[in-house]
């Protein structure tokens, strides 16, 4: 697997491509979650620090997506 292959891009509040390596999925209490780290520096993540953000399903489009955790 190439090191591309572990690339996720995201797009921030402002609709710009933000990219982030996916180090892992977790599974918590039946909940997936994916844990990424920063490939660069941006107005709301420096590069190298990680975020959590849990899987869920989009209805509209079947699909699974990444939200936000609340708390």
């Amino acid at each position: 697997m190439s090191e591309q292959e572990h690339i996720v891009t995201l797009q921030d509040e402002n609709g710009n491509d933000v990219n982030f390596e996916h180090l892992m999925t977790v599974e918590h209490e039946g909940e997936y979650y994916v844990l990424l780290e920063a490939t660069e520096d941006t107005d709301d993540c420096k590069g190298g620090e990680a975020i959590i953000l849990k899987i869920v399903r989009d209805e509209e489009t079947d699909e699974d997506v990444y939200a936000t955790i609340e708390d």
